[in-house]
């Protein structure tokens, strides 16, 4: 009997495991591109913008200023 309860206790903890998993996947997949994003404050036209660009500013795309990136 006790058998049978530790393979059932097995079973139902690795579903959970397999569900947070692939919860925890799909969450990382679906908001990866969000997580890349840079964000930037313009200093001349006081506007806040996004760019996906490398580095560590980027240019106004209403002023054309270019401006360092916010860091939280």
């Amino acid at each position: 009997m006790s058998f049978y309860f530790a393979v059932l206790v097995s079973i139902v903890l690795g579903a959970f495991l397999s569900a947070a998993f692939l919860w925890d996947r799909i969450y990382i997949r679906q908001y990866r591109d969000r997580i890349r994003e840079n964000v930037y404050h313009c200093m001349k036209c006081n506007s806040i913008y996004s760019s996906r660009a490398a580095g560590d500013s980027a240019v106004c795309p209403v002023c054309g200023y270019r401006n360092g990136r916010l860091k939280f």
